[in-house]
């Protein structure tokens, strides 16, 4: 319960300021008495589930106590909360979405997206409307970054997720952790954590023998890259051992966890959502 109520306030925070600051910069509407939001979620999967009461009742909140208070207007707009599925975080799914939530539902901006390789497919739709979308669940930090302002996330020159269009992008906001900051702390954790375990309990001194198992999608990757980068530069006390990827469609993992076994590893890091990792 308080961990559904924490990301209820969270969301309730970012809508209110962030539709705030939107209404303030856009050409007043003397008419106008709400505000429409979309919710980008996959529906067929739990977290979309979660995501979907977190809105609700951020907005039910909101609303009960009179709305948002726009000065432009000098008065109190409620929010009208529409949704996009996107299944189960299918990129084809949240283009066509966020496209329909842009297009036939005229919302004024987009929150949520879950789901890297999705919400990189479907924000460019928003990036090209100039629709401002606060993305809560995806943490390939290219949201926000594969732009000119941030030298292009790194990418080549040829990559497809390059985006050039500096204004769109700063219509693009993250409020999620990203694969970079928090394979730093699960880097450090084997190190710091797991290795002086195996030391006390089995007198093992050799470097951690670490194997990666990972969804083959923005994220996935993301989190792989973010792991090597932290182990070498930080001169991490870990081996890798083991490197597997698996397509974002797989439901049993035995032939991957067989090579795992093989490489005979002290841990295993799987990165996925919760369904599969659980």
């Amino acid at each position: 319960v308080n961990s559904k109520l924490l990301a209820a306030v969270v969301i309730a925070i970012i809508i209110v300021g962030a539709v705030a600051a939107y209404i303030l910069i856009s050409p007043p509407e003397s008419d106008r008495t709400t505000i429409k939001i979309g919710l980008v979620a996959p529906y067929q999967i739990p977290v979309g589930q979660d995501m979907d009461r977190a809105a609700r009742m951020a907005v039910e909140e909101i609303n009960a106590m009179g709305g948002i208070y726009v000065e432009s207007l000098d008065k109190n707009l409620t929010i009208h909360l529409v949704t996009g599925d996107t299944q189960n975080a299918n990129p084809d799914a949240a283009v066509n979405e966020v496209t329909r939530l842009i297009e036939q539902e005229d919302v004024d901006l987009l929150i949520g997206g879950f789901g890297s390789g999705a919400t990189l497919a479907g924000q460019v739709p928003a990036i090209d409307a100039r629709v401002p979308y606060i993305i809560t669940g995806a943490s390939s930090h290219l949201v926000t970054r594969r732009g000119p302002q941030a030298n292009y996330g790194g990418l080549p020159e040829d990559s497809p997720l390059r985006i050039t269009d500096a204004e769109g992008m700063s219509y693009m906001f993250h409020y999620c952790t990203t694969t970079f900051h928090y394979s730093e702390t699960v880097a450090h954790f084997f190190a710091e954590a797991m290795k002086p375990l195996l030391e006390t309990e089995k007198g093992i001194t050799r470097n951690l023998r670490l194997a990666v198992l990972y969804r083959d999608d923005a994220f996935g990757k993301g989190v792989w890259d973010a792991t090597k980068h932290f182990i070498e530069t930080d001169n991490l006390a870990i081996d890798i051992v083991a490197e597997q990827s698996y397509p974002t469609t797989t439901t049993t993992f035995q032939a991957e966890l067989t090579n795992i076994k093989a490489a005979n590893p002290d841990a295993v890091y799987v990165v996925d959502f919760t369904a599969n990792t659980a």
